[in-house]
C-alpha cells in the first residue's frame, strides 16, 4: 500500500513525494523506501529531542510507519542463536546460545563475550545487543538517545570495568543506555516477544501513556548468508491531525525493560 507523501520532508522528487518544490533532502532520500513513503517529518523538540510529527491528517488504523533492522538479540530465557537468532542453537560453554554455523561462532560479539565465561550468562546476555550496536557500521546508532547518566544513577547499567571486551568502555555504556531507552521486544507474529531490537525510525516515536499509535512486530531468523531481520509496523489508533506528534505508548511488550 503505497503512500504519496514523504516521511521526512516532502518535495517533488523522483520517488513521488509531495508538499514542497525543494525536493527531498539527502536525509529523506536515505530513509526512503520505494514501496512506502511515510507521512511524517522529523522535528527537533527542546525536551523530547527528535520526534515525528504528522505531515498530513492521518486516518484511524492507517499504516503510518514501517521499519526493519538486523540489530537484534534474543532474550536469555529463549534458546536462540545470539548472532542469527536461529532456534537451531545450543548453549556454548560461556552459556550463550549459538548455532553450528561457523559464521555465527566466529561472530565478533560471541568472540568477545565467550572468554568472559566466568561471568553469569544473564550478565553476558545483556551485553549482546549493546555490543552489536557498538560494532555495527550504522551511523544512525550513535545519534539515538541514550540517557546514559539517568540509567547510571538508577543502577540500570552493567559495570564493564572488569570485562575485557576490547573496546571503549564509555561507548559500551552508551550503547547499553541506547538499548535501555530504545529497544523493543519482537517475536514471531502472534507469539510473545522472544528478542529485543533497536530500530532506526521506530526509535523516533515519542512515549506516552495515552498513545495515538499501536504497533506489531515480527522476527525472521537469518543464516549463513543472511542476517536476522526484525520488523515493526505502526498504525494509528485514532485520527492524527497534521502537525501532531506520533505517540506509540509505553512498549509494554519489551523484554529488555523488566
Amino acid at each position: 500500500m503505497a503512500e504519496s507523501r514523504s516521511f521526512l520532508q516532502g518535495g517533488d522528487c523522483n520517488k513521488g513525494c509531495l508538499n514542497t518544490s525543494q525536493g527531498c533532502t539527502r536525509q529523506s532520500n536515505d530513509f526512503h523506501q520505494d514501496f512506502f513513503s511515510m507521512p511524517f517529518q522529523v522535528f527537533e523538540d527542546a525536551v523530547k529531542g527528535r520526534v515525528l510529527r504528522a505531515s498530513r491528517d492521518i486516518k484511524a488504523l492507517e499504516a503510518v510507519l514501517w521499519d526493519s533492522t538486523t540489530l537484534a538479540a534474543p532474550h536469555p530465557m529463549f534458546l536462540r542463536c545470539i548472532s542469527c537468532l536461529s532456534v537451531q542453537a545450543a548453549r556454548c560453554q560461556c552459556g550463550l546460545a549459538i548455532c553450528d554455523d561457523p559464521t555465527c561462532r566466529d561472530d565478533q560479539v560471541h568472540s568477545r563475550l565467550c572468554p568472559q565465561r566466568e561471568w553469569p550468562v544473564a550478565t553476558l546476555s545483556k551485553l549482546v545487543l549493546p555490543l552489536k550496536l557498538m560494532l555495527s557500521e550504522e551511523n544512525w546508532v550513535i545519534e539515538l538517545q541514550s540517557h546514559v547518566d539517568t540509567w547510571r544513577q538508577r543502577d540500570g547499567l552493567i559495570s564493564c570495568q572488569a570485562l575485557d571486551l576490547g573496546g571503549d568502555l564509555t561507548k559500551i555504556e552508551t550503547m547499553m543506555g541506547v538499548v535501555k531507552t530504545n529497544a523493543v521486544g519482537v517475536g514471531p507474529v502472534g507469539s510473545v516477544a522472544t528478542c529485543n531490537a533497536v530500530f532506526r525510525l521506530f526509535s523516533l516515536l515519542s512515549h506516552d501513556c495515552r498513545p495515538n499509535c499501536h504497533y506489531a512486530t515480527e522476527v525472521t531468523p537469518g543464516g549463513a548468508q543472511d542476517r536476522c531481520l526484525a520488523k515493526v509496523l505502526v498504525r494509528a489508533k485514532r485520527p492524527i491531525a497534521k502537525g501532531a506528534r506520533a505517540l506509540e505508548g509505553t512498549r509494554r511488550n519489551s523484554l529488555v525493560r523488566g
